[in-house]
């Protein structure tokens, strides 16, 4: 019995699901660094938010680990037998070592850089230093200036390094080979699948590669969206991104002589709070609306319901969009925040803290 347990305990992929579960471990350590470090930032936040933000955390730690960790993950599951050679472990475990200590080398940066941003690190980053030659004067001034977080990453690397070592790999029972190759391989493509699933965040077809705004699904205030992050995640999810540039049409004369923002009101003194009913409709088009097709002849359209509210209320004739996707129309409708170069909510900027038209309603006391 015991000979079998330890063969268990030995087995490749025994193995390689512990080695991802220090590394699992370490990424939950680093969200509670990061809250600790910037908790008088989150004086808000109680233990029951804190705990659903630690288990929802999670998907988005899994989805890193995963894309970070694919080829050592690769390395355990080929199906060859020089897999158990000690030098090509060697080589493995350095894999492991260095692209994680990277990762978690960024994830642990955050703790200091967030207090200046007050949002993850994204790859927007990268391209504001990319060329300043003394990144490397500034990165061991950081290093040195915030003592106590270089000392918390160094205490999680050995951590790490003393964990690995506590299961060692065991060469398998000798097995046919019609036997070990197809099994082999089955296997490879069981964890491909599961790898699939963890990096977009969920098994379900519909389900969309998670992104940066899906944190708020485990938050009360926007600011706590950060914990819920890790930097790896937020760096990989925006690789592709990019940024807004700042573009000038006109000069501030010119555009104050074609069109101003500012529009002054007669001030009242009793102020009406009356129902504010917003309606987002998907995918009904202009020449469905009856009220818009009034001057066709005989056209009753498919919606009397929206035709009668048409009757008694401001209604535009006009209307223009940029988007092409459903998810870029609540940005749009309910925040005034059009599609730019993607939508908004997959953007770098979906964690900005924004008015809506809830959060100004919200003051009136609605």
């Amino acid at each position: 019995m015991k000979d079998v347990i330890r063969k268990l305990k030995g087995n490749i992929i025994t193995v390689l699901i512990f080695r991802i579960l220090i590394i699992v471990l370490a990424y939950s350590v680093c969200r509670l660094g990061f809250y600790i470090y910037n908790i008088d930032l989150y004086t808000e936040l109680s233990r029951e938010g804190m705990l659903r933000i630690m288990l929802g955390g999670l998907k988005f730690d899994i989805s890193a680990i995963i894309y970070t960790n694919l080829l050592f993950i690769l390395l355990h599951l080929i199906p060859f037998k020089i897999r158990y050679n000690g030098l090509y472990q060697k080589i493995t475990a350095w894999i492991f070592y260095v692209f994680n200590f990277i990762a978690l080398s960024l994830n642990v940066s955050d703790f200091v850089y967030y207090r200046f941003t007050l949002k993850r690190t994204t790859m927007s980053l990268f391209k504001e230093f990319g060329g300043n030659a003394n990144i490397p004067d500034l990165i061991m001034s950081f290093v040195w200036d915030y003592w106590s977080v270089t000392i918390f990453a160094l205490l999680l690397f050995v951590g790490i390094h003393f964990l690995y070592k506590r299961v060692k790999l065991e060469k398998p029972l000798e097995l046919k080979p019609y036997i070990y190759y197809p099994i082999s391989v089955c296997t490879l493509a069981f964890i491909a699948l599961l790898c699939v699933a963890g990096m977009r965040g969920g098994f379900r077809h519909s389900t969309r590669p998670i992104t940066l705004s899906n944190a708020s699904e485990f938050i009360e205030r926007s600011n706590e969206r950060a914990i819920v992050l890790n930097t790896p995640f937020a760096l990989l999810r925006t690789l592709n991104n990019k940024g807004l540039k700042k573009q000038s049409f006109f000069t501030d004369a010119e555009l104050k002589q074609e069109y101003s923002a500012k529009k002054s009101f007669a001030q009242t003194t009793e102020k009406k709070k009356l129902n504010v009913v917003v309606f987002v409709i998907e995918s009904l088009a202009k020449e469905h609306v009856g009220f818009y097709n009034r001057h066709i002849k005989g056209y009753k359209g498919y919606t009397p319901f929206i035709d009668s509210l048409c009757q008694n209320a401001y209604v535009f004739q006009k209307s223009y969009a940029n988007g092409a996707k459903s998810i870029s129309a609540l940005p749009s409708c309910l925040a005034s925040i059009p599609s730019l170069t993607r939508p908004f909510v997959l953007g770098n900027y979906s964690g900005n803290e924004i008015n809506s038209l809830g959060s100004l309603l919200g003051k009136e006391g609605y």
